[in-house]
């Protein structure tokens, strides 16, 4: 009777525990790794938001090309640390009352598990009261009144922690800079579960009104002090604000002269509510030399290397000595005085006097000369430049181009006026934003010129974020060059040439361009170009693109016809690095040219 009852128990333990493991899987079974996790039920959250808050992670869909590369560990009491995350996540974004699951189903032959998150995202709070309140003067008044609009908490919106906290980092920002350094906020939460509102009071102290005190500037450094105090954007006496002394920190910084530069506001020596202003400059060593060395399939070793002596003749004058070396510029040193603030603020003057030898299959040539170059930061997205350059050209035939003996050595100056427009979130690696580039040239202006010819070139780059891990990169580039005048044509070596690592990348350097009846290239008077590149990640700092490019190169200017496109297609592979990405680049001519697979090795993005 004993043993019958105690088989009984036997039996009733063993039939729950069959019960857990049809619900939660064979999580007590030892080297399980995670396959994938899904979610369910979540309406409002996205997956990506949610995906955050876990510990335990899934191998991506793209990483399922590292075959090699084994799937996570799966770890039970991090899994449930995970649903408690996920439950203070909700609670964080006004869902008081979620319930949050899950579910596992193992594949046994492979040891891998799926997780599915099982969420009830049920009702959320929203907002019904927004409060201001504290001893505000006029004055702090007309501040709040300012930034009413732009307040994260809205009236009947979801209750989030984050627009909480955004909206008290928001009145700080403001009073701060609007002579009210000392301000203190506090908030608070009055929520009613059973009607399901929330009523946020901010609480704001914004303390004695202040302004700036004596400004003092020290520091490891040989620049006047009248030069740094010209890039101070505050005076004595002016309201205090926080954003000014940041902006000055930042102006100071650009002149390029220093290592690094401290603004304190010593807030605990105030006097008559004036704030005293230190202001730490330390100059970078005066003689600076950087050198690089790199390969690419078309310019294949490259040398370069750079002296810059900083506050040349004073100031922030500099004179910056390069020269380089590649296997299509054999030969480039060029020397540079660089004068900031000529006359105004951010307008940038420089002398550039060079020496250049270039090559290509047809021809060399050997240009020197010089230039003068203003440029001027409109903002901090545009820039504008002028410039004027004189050379002496002498080129060199090293195949039949059938060029006169008169047209071998000549004279040449340019006038040419640019406009950079920039507003992308990253230099190297950018995402977001567009480049707008334009310039307008004409030769033969002065110093007796033998050249005459004006030229258009325009470029846009477009770069749009998909998703959080797929970004499309655009590309459009167009120009024309005409000859005007004494001249019946355009220099050789000014025409424009298409084909290469950033540009077609279906065909080689220059490939596709006019030809003269021996079959050379000569260049073209007209050129389009467009690109789109899809990007993503693969795994830490490596990535890969597909990309299609198209364009082409006609001689005459204005011979523009979509009918006669070049078109390519090819995949890629990225790493990234400190001074941009390294590319590996594989692309084939598609629709009406033959294949004929290039490959490609270089530095920096395409566009």
């Amino acid at each position: 009777m004993y043993q019958n009852k105690s088989m009984r128990k036997l039996i009733i333990f063993i039939f729950f525990q069959c019960m857990m493991f049809i619900h939660h899987g064979v999580y007590a079974q030892k080297d399980y790794r995670v396959r994938s996790i899904h979610y369910a039920g979540n309406n409002i959250l996205a997956n990506d938001k949610l995906e955050e808050q876990l510990n335990t992670s899934a191998r991506k869909k793209l990483h399922s090309l590292l075959f090699w590369k084994k799937h996570a560990e799966f770890s039970l009491s991090v899994l449930k640390n995970d649903i408690d995350r996920l439950k203070s996540y909700y609670i964080r974004n006004g869902f008081l009352n979620s319930n949050i699951d899950y579910s596992l189903d193992t594949l046994r032959s492979r040891k891998l598990i799926d997780i599915t998150v099982l969420i009830s995202e049920n009702d959320f709070v929203r907002i019904d009261t927004v409060l201001f309140k504290g001893t505000l003067d006029s004055l702090a008044y007309t501040v709040l009144d300012s930034i009413q609009m732009n307040i994260a908490s809205r009236l009947n919106q979801r209750f989030r922690d984050e627009d909480v906290f955004n909206t008290e980092n928001l009145l700080l920002h403001h009073f701060s800079n609007a002579g009210y350094p000392f301000v203190q906020t506090h908030y608070q939460v009055l929520l009613d579960q059973q009607r399901k509102w929330a009523t946020l009071i901010y609480d704001i102290e914004p303390g004695k009104r202040s302004f700036f005190g004596d400004i003092n500037i020290s520091g490891d450094t040989l620049i006047p002090e009248s030069f740094i105090s010209k890039r101070i954007l505050f005076s004595k006496s002016d309201l205090y604000s926080q954003q000014q002394i940041n902006k000055t920190q930042q102006n100071i910084f650009e002149t390029e002269l220093f290592q690094y530069v401290i603004i304190n506001a010593i807030k605990d020596s105030v006097m008559d509510n004036n704030i005293p202003i230190e202001i730490y400059v330390k100059e970078l060593p005066r003689y600076a030399l950087e050198g690089g060395v790199g390969y690419g399939t078309e310019d294949r070793i490259r040398l370069s290397g750079q002296i810059t002596r900083l506050s040349f003749l004073g100031g922030a004058r500099r004179l910056v000595l390069k020269a380089k070396t590649s296997y299509w510029t054999p030969f480039s040193v060029g020397l540079s005085f660089i004068q900031p603030d000529l006359f105004v603020k951010n307008l940038d003057f420089s002398l550039n006097p060079f020496f250049e030898r270039e090559r290509e299959e047809s021809y060399q040539i050997d240009r020197v000369g010089g230039g003068i170059n203003f440029l001027y930061q409109l903002n901090k997205k545009t820039k504008l430049t002028l410039t004027y350059a004189v050379e002496r050209d002498n080129l060199h035939e090293l195949t039949d181009l059938e060029l006169d003996e008169d047209e071998l050595e000549y004279n040449k100056s340019i006038l040419s006026l640019g406009r950079v427009y920039n507003s992308t979130n990253n230099k190297f690696y950018p995402t977001k934003g567009y480049i707008l580039d334009g310039s307008v040239s004409y030769a033969g202006l002065g110093f007796g010129s033998d050249i005459q010819y004006y030229q258009f070139q325009f470029s846009l780059r477009n770069y749009l974020a998909l998703s959080q891990n797929l970004n499309l990169a655009l590309r459009f580039k167009t120009g024309v060059i005409q000859y005007v005048l004494n001249s019946d044509e355009t220099p050789v070596e000014d025409r424009f040439y298409a084909g290469g690592a950033s540009s077609l990348r279906g065909w080689s350097r220059h490939d596709i361009s006019p030809v003269n009846e021996e079959g050379y290239a000569i260049g073209g008077n007209s050129l389009a170009e467009i690109s789109s590149e899809l990007r993503f990640p693969i795994y830490d700092i490596f990535g890969g693109v597909v990309f299609l490019d198209a364009g082409n190169v006609w001689s005459d200017a204005y011979q523009f016809s979509p009918a006669s496109l070049h078109y390519d297609a090819g995949i890629g592979f990225r790493v990234k690095s400190p001074i941009g990405p390294i590319r590996l680049d594989m692309a084939s001519p598609i629709i009406k040219d033959s294949f004929d697979f290039q490959f490609f090795i270089s530095i920096g993005q395409t566009f």
